[in-house]
């Protein structure tokens, strides 16, 4: 896991890198190896602001494809979760259906019971 250290000292997961420009600053400078800045040294001006541009825009994007992927993620967890409510209303429909069944059996045969016991009593 990267460290980055800001003027405040290092970073941690309570600081606020969109809220904070010295913590965004010093995330920054951590970003930048010694490499980028032998190659942003050979830079003038407008080639600088267009290198910086492009970070920008990288940068965007990479905070855009994490957001997606907390969005998917949010997403699915919901999915989950109904999926599970959804098994649990099917399995307690099943059981209630069970026992109506049961109770229907039961009055069937009471009713042919009454119905065959009236019947006699009528014929007799």
């Amino acid at each position: 896991m990267p460290s980055f250290a800001s003027l405040r000292g290092p970073v941690t997961i309570n600081d606020l890198l969109l809220l904070d420009n010295e913590i965004a600053i010093g995330v920054a400078r951590s970003l930048v190896t010694p490499k980028d800045v032998r190659l942003l040294g050979t830079r003038d001006d407008n080639q600088l602001v267009s290198d910086a541009m492009v970070l920008s825009v990288q940068s965007a994007a990479s905070v855009i494809s994490v957001g997606h992927r907390l969005f998917v993620k949010s997403h699915e967890s919901s999915i989950r979760r109904l999926k599970r409510e959804r098994a649990k209303t099917l399995e307690e429909t099943r059981y209630q259906l069970e026992i109506l069944q049961e109770e229907n059996q039961k009055l069937s045969k009471m009713v042919d019971f009454y119905s065959k016991d009236m019947q006699e009593q009528l014929e007799a």
